[in-house]
């Protein structure tokens, strides 16, 4: 996809279809998947997406529109599924409900982990060495910015 392009996911019972949209909203067609897929994200890279798959791991996916390709990338030491998936400028950040936030690298390997003692509602890098994140607290919620 392009900068302005939407893709959503729509699970039909057991498998997901990528529906994808136009600036204005028009329909381009859809991408049905055997898989079942969560957290979809753009990527730096046209036509490229990540996103997760829950059923057998979880998985990392790397889904390529053009030419159409899929990657799996299992995810080590996740045994359950990540709260959060981002893409980052050097590859991608997970994030889990006990605040573990892991780098991965465009495989798929941690190559850093950084805890955080709150519960993650989202996380953005600044950066290789800062991260945005977004946690709950007693007024709502608070955005920190940390240097890893």
């Amino acid at each position: 996809m392009t900068p302005g392009h939407l893709g959503v996911v729509c699970h039909r019972g057991e498998n997901s279809a990528i529906v994808l949209f136009s600036r204005r909203g028009h329909p381009l067609g859809e991408v049905a998947l055997p898989l079942r897929l969560v957290r979809l994200q753009t990527t730096g890279n046209p036509y490229q997406l990540i996103a997760l798959e829950p059923d057998l791991g979880p998985l990392l996916l790397q889904i390529k529109l053009k030419p159409f390709s899929l990657h799996r990338l299992g995810l080590p030491g996740h045994s359950r599924m990540p709260k959060q998936l981002t893409p980052a400028p050097w590859g991608y950040l997970l994030g889990d409900r006990n605040g573990r936030i892991d780098y991965l690298d465009p495989t798929g390997q941690r190559f850093k982990t950084l805890t955080w003692s709150k519960p993650i509602t989202e996380i953005a890098p600044l950066g290789r060495d800062q991260l945005m994140i977004a946690s709950p607290s007693a007024q709502g919620f608070g955005l920190y910015q940390v240097s890893s």
